[in-house]
């Protein structure tokens, strides 16, 4: 699960609409907030654990980013 950095009570989620190699979008169902990461490896260890977490769902599922 990864927490909200703004409201501290919501959850983010991957925007896999707008996923792929080098731009990473999450979003927030409490408050709304949006964090979108250009190079996400750049932006330190949070968005790197997440970019390569999804790479590896969309191994495991077969498809790709």
């Amino acid at each position: 699960m990864i927490k909200c950095l703004k409201c501290n009570k919501g959850r983010m989620f991957v925007d896999r609409v707008f996923l792929s190699y080098n731009h990473l979008e999450l979003y927030c169902l409490a408050c709304g907030k949006r964090e979108m990461y250009q190079n996400p490896e750049r932006h330190g260890k949070r968005a790197a654990w997440i970019m390569n977490s999804e790479k590896i769902r969309a191994k495991r599922l077969g498809s790709t980013i």
